[in-house]
């Protein structure tokens, strides 16, 4: 009798906690969660042949402020020569190559910006004061070019020139005279 007894409560409250789930669950339905869709960058590629819709890369356009314009005639560019441990400093006119001493590499040396900006496809300076001194280099071996791109002062580790025996960098911009 006392078993019987025991089976029926139990199965009461067995019946009473699933009436309970089951009318709590009567009233808002919720949907059912759908997975996050993949970022664009892992999205899968379609196999057809087709391509995903992807904006055009537009090509760069350097514009130097007149605030800046002559007002630097060059730049110091410090040479490391990794095998030697050594590192030397070169005052480099701007718009002219540079050749790197005891080597074959050519320092085709561009345009200077004091305060490097970009905006969009637009490369210029903010100002004329060094907030964020940048370089335009490239640089050749024979007739190969090794790199094309902008040195940055405060920022040398930002595309950096690699090379197994020499590194570049750009120390400051050299105000013209006048």
């Amino acid at each position: 009798m006392i078993r019987r007894v025991s089976l029926r409560v139990t199965l009461s409250a067995l019946i009473v906690t699933l009436a309970a789930g089951l009318m709590a669950g009567c009233g808002k339905k919720e949907e059912p969660k759908q997975p996050a869709a993949p970022p664009a960058a892992q999205a899968p590629m379609p196999m057809d042949g087709t391509h995903l819709s992807v904006p055009p890369k537009q090509e760069q356009q350097l514009v130097v402020p007149d605030a800046v314009r002559g007002k630097w005639s060059g730049a110091k560019l410090v040479v490391e020569d990794r095998e030697k441990k050594a590192a030397k400093e070169f005052e480099v006119k701007l718009n002219a190559d540079f050749q790197i001493p005891g080597s074959n590499l050519v320092v085709k040396v561009g345009d200077f910006l004091p305060n490097f900006v970009m905006n969009g496809p637009v490369l210029t300076s903010l100002d004329n004061q060094t907030g964020n001194p940048a370089l335009k280099v490239t640089i050749v071996e024979g007739d190969k070019e090794l790199f094309s791109g902008w040195l940055f002062s405060k920022y040398p580790q930002i595309h950096p020139f690699e090379h197994p025996k020499f590194g570049v960098t750009l120390k400051e911009g050299v105000p013209g005279k006048g």
